[in-house]
């Protein structure tokens, strides 16, 4: 048997009729059966409505700020301070080095001829003032064409031509135009290399105007020609003409021995160029004094000839056929 407990009001009703129902309820409760299965559970009931929400509460007055101090007035502006002293001058730096040469640019083709001016006094005798008695002293020039290169040449006999190394250097074989031959083929018969000076041969018709080597028993370039005395060169221009030797006038402005091997070569203020290499050099008695060789493309006074000194010596030696 389940004993509940049990809490009684008392109201103040009437104190017999509480006390009876309290006795009932324990009788009923001591003997009553089995509790029974719990029914279902309801349903919830609804939600109440939200009350209203309240008013916000006003905020308070804010603070009273510190009070500032007034702003002081701007003080008077100072003096300008003297000027400082000047710094003395830095030490200058060592100059740099300088750049290197450049190329040497080619010479400029020559302008054309000017007009001729008119004749001046007759001076007195003087181997500049007098004209070279050339006559027929071009007409030993000969044109040399190669494969290679195109210059100059001078008739010193029947069938040998000088003329200067480098022109023919290479080749066994070259066309010359001789006067009085016409258009012929040429060895190379002999040739010195250090000299730049070589001699060809041809067949021949002994027709023709030569200009024999000077006698060897002068030997000495004094022999022939001397510092400052005038001379003239002879030979080929190509872009010019191949049919007519062009003839330049100078004097001898320096004469140069070369180290090793002494060779003597004559520089000279004519201003022979490219094409007349291998042409003759000769004083004012027309005689042969040189070979020209070098062509200077900066400074026309610096041109160059192998002197007759330096013929003499090899001539015997070129004509034997010597190739060296």
């Amino acid at each position: 048997m389940v004993f509940h407990k049990l809490h009684v009001r008392y109201f103040k009703i009437s104190g017999r009729h509480i006390a009876s129902i309290g006795l009932i309820l324990i009788i009923a409760t001591a003997c009553s059966g089995p509790a029974g299965p719990s029914g279902d559970t309801g349903q919830p009931g609804s939600s109440g409505e939200r009350g209203p929400q309240g008013d916000p509460g006003v905020a308070g007055p804010p603070g009273p700020d510190g009070n500032s101090g007034d702003a002081g007035s701007v003080g008077p502006q100072g003096p300008q301070g003297p000027a400082g002293e000047i710094g003395p001058d830095g030490s200058q730096g060592e100059p740099g080095a300088s750049g290197e040469d450049g190329d040497r640019g080619f010479r400029g083709l020559a302008g054309q001829t000017g007009p001729q001016g008119p004749a001046g006094p007759a001076g007195g005798s003087s181997d500049l003032l007098d004209p070279f008695d050339i006559g027929d002293l071009r007409d030993s020039i000969v044109f040399i064409e190669t494969t290679s290169a195109e210059g100059s040449g001078v008739r010193i006999s029947d069938t040998e031509i000088l003329t200067a190394y480098h022109v023919v250097e290479g080749i066994d074989v070259v066309t010359m135009s001789v006067k009085g031959e016409g258009l012929v083929l040429a060895s190379v018969h002999g040739y010195d290399a250090a000299r730049d000076i070589a001699l060809l041969k041809f067949s021949n018709t002994g027709e023709g105007f030569q200009a024999p080597l000077p006698s060897q028993e002068r030997s000495l370039l004094s022999d022939f020609v001397d510092l400052g005395k005038s001379i003239t060169a002879i030979g080929y221009i190509s872009r010019i003409s191949e049919t007519t030797p062009q003839i330049v006038f100078g004097r001898v402005t320096t004469v140069w021995s070369v180290i090793p091997g002494e060779i003597q070569t004559l520089q000279t203020g004519a201003t022979f160029t490219n094409g007349m290499s291998g042409g003759g050099m000769f004083n004012i008695k027309n005689e042969l004094v040189g070979i020209m060789l070098s062509v200077d493309t900066q400074w026309d006074a610096n041109n160059r000839g192998i002197s007759m000194s330096e013929i003499h010596e090899v001539i015997s030696e070129l004509r034997a056929g010597s190739k060296g």
